[in-house]
């Protein structure tokens, strides 16, 4: 005689963002109106942006520096920034997100369904893309 087990199976609905979606270059393309030899500029142009809202959110006349150097951009104003318990719960979020991922460094990313975890070359980030695209197409 079988005996009936308490355990039941259940099912688990796995969601990914479709963020990758709109992280091609094509899609950038489009989005920002740009090619990628002008992203740097559409990047400066944001973070401006973003300092002058700041400051005027924070109603105090406009201070920022801009610093451009090899491989980055970097603006600095005198708004107030971010409180710190903010930056507390964006990080604690971000760490119990990657913890649930199983993530152990960064960077890591999620492409389609592959899990990636370290650093990657272009060509490596393309071949993962790649792959991710052909298993959602076989799918």
């Amino acid at each position: 005689m079988r005996r009936k087990t308490k355990h039941k199976l259940t099912r688990v609905v796995f969601q990914v963002s479709r963020l990758m979606e709109f992280c091609t270059k094509r899609e950038l393309q489009n989005q920002t109106g740009h090619s990628v030899y002008d992203w740097p500029l559409v990047v400066l142009k944001e973070l401006m942006d973003n300092a002058l809202d700041a400051c005027e959110e924070a109603e105090v006349a406009p201070v920022i520096e801009v610093a451009v150097a090899p491989g980055s951009i970097t603006i600095t104003d005198n708004a107030d920034g971010f409180a710190a318990k903010t930056i507390d719960a964006i990080l604690a979020r971000n760490n119990a997100q990657a913890e649930g991922l199983s993530f152990r460094g960064t960077p890591s990313f999620i492409v389609g369904k592959f899990r990636v975890p370290g650093v990657l070359t272009m060509a490596e980030f393309e071949q993962v893309i790649a792959d991710a695209r052909k298993a959602k197409a076989s799918n």
